[in-house]
């Protein structure tokens, strides 16, 4: 009887344990993936560098955690491995072997950024974490891998950008190809400044003929004498075609070295210098064929190179002052007074588009790029960047306060 009492209680006894280490063991495996998932949530809200921390400490846990077959771990055996390498290779020649490993290791680390390993539609993935960001040379897909904001636009394809952090805060088709219109001239003006001072004389000559017939203008005349500085408002702020030609003639000149030169061949030399820049900028998907912008069969941007293109921009103190500008008065080296009203209605107190804390920087408008807009806006610290490409009329102003409020108020 007593045999079978202590039969009887041995089995309940391990049945019961059994049962209760059943569930403590499921208890702990949910309280640790809670905790993971809880972990991962938080991690989006995390810094850069917290994050890689993070992902480093678990590549250093996984590494002394993994275990051959024979139970040794493979960190053990890769350690015996490079000792019995290191061994056999004579002393001077070890030093060159870690440089190799190293340089191996980062041209894969790099390889995995190039093809996007490194993000994700968060941010974060398993591989590692690249931080979104624009600048030139940066990757748009990197830049634009952000979680996009819900906001109704007319434009068909625009973008916004924080200038302080260097990162796209909205986007809508901002890598699909359209035409740049006048927005062209901000490309033109950073290229005349690169090869000429402000106070440099320019003569007006037969270049001011090849703009279109329908060209917005400042109204210059051959034979008339100006500064850059002048000819750079008159470009820029009634967005004259006229103005872009005499600058893209003149910068054209220096370039070839041949003051003679004619028109047409100092400005496409002029136009070169523009797609050179491009190029130095890293951008992809722009070609200019004029220094104007009007439309011409391979002339081409996005939203996204144009916000590059605008973040050079508004780094040029010159090119600001001139863009917030309602106007400009100025009397020519020849004696003429002229004075030119904004095209930009954002920066033009009382247009019915007036922006307070806009700074600029440039309109375009053509039958095949629509109403486009380059615009800037400030207030303390905060700096933003919005770019509207085919919108309407009141679209591109409406557009871009919608998106400029949208960076200042978040």
């Amino acid at each position: 009887m007593k045999k079978t009492v202590f039969i009887i209680g041995t089995v309940l006894v391990v049945g019961l344990g059994a049962i209760f280490g059943t569930m403590l063991i499921k208890t702990i495996q949910y309280t640790i993936e809670e905790s993971a998932e809880k972990d991962l949530e938080k991690s989006q809200d995390l810094s850069y560098k917290e994050i890689s921390h993070i992902l480093q400490d678990k590549a250093n846990s996984n590494q002394k955690t993994d275990k051959t077959s024979n139970g040794t771990s493979y960190l053990e055996d890769s350690h015996r491995e490079n000792s019995d390498m290191a061994n056999s290779i004579p002393e001077s020649e070890r030093n060159r072997v870690g440089e190799k490993e190293i340089e191996s290791s980062r041209e894969f680390t790099e390889k995995n950024i190039e093809d996007g390993f490194y993000a994700n539609a968060d941010g974060l993935s398993a591989s590692g974490w690249e931080e979104p960001s624009v600048e030139a040379n940066s990757s748009p897909k990197i830049a634009l891998n952000i979680k996009n904001p819900s906001i109704s636009i007319d434009a068909e394809s625009a973008i916004l950008i924080d200038c302080k952090k260097g990162k796209v805060l909205y986007h809508k088709n901002a890598t699909t190809p359209v035409y740049p219109a006048s927005t062209t001239k901000l490309m033109t003006a950073l290229v005349i400044l690169e090869l000429c001072n402000l106070n440099d004389t320019v003569k007006v000559g037969e270049e001011i003929q090849l703009i279109a017939s329908d060209s917005s203008r400042a109204y210059l005349q051959e034979g008339e004498r100006l500064t850059v500085q002048m000819l750079l408002e008159g470009m820029l702020i009634p967005s004259g075609n006229d103005a872009a030609y005499a600058l893209a003639a003149h910068g054209g000149r220096i370039i070839l070295k041949d003051k003679s030169a004619d028109a047409k061949r100092a400005v496409n030399a002029f136009v070169d210098k523009m797609n050179e820049k491009v190029k130095e900028l890293g951008l992809k998907d722009t070609h200019f064929k004029n220094p104007d912008g009007y439309d011409a069969e391979g002339q081409y941007t996005t939203a996204y190179d144009m916000g590059i293109i605008s973040l050079e921009a508004i780094k040029v103190d010159i090119i600001r002052e001139i863009t917030e500008k309602e106007r400009a008065r100025n009397i020519f080296l020849s004696g003429e007074d002229v004075t030119w009203k904004s095209t930009n209605k954002l920066v033009v107190n009382g247009s019915g588009a007036f922006y307070k804390y806009a700074i600029g920087l440039k309109t375009g408008s053509s039958s095949l790029a629509g109403r486009c807009l380059v615009s800037a806006a400030e207030k303390e610290d905060k700096q933003f960047i919005s770019v509207i490409m085919n919108s309407t009329a009141s679209g591109r102003w409406e557009d871009s306060i919608t998106l400029l409020k949208y960076g200042i108020e978040h």
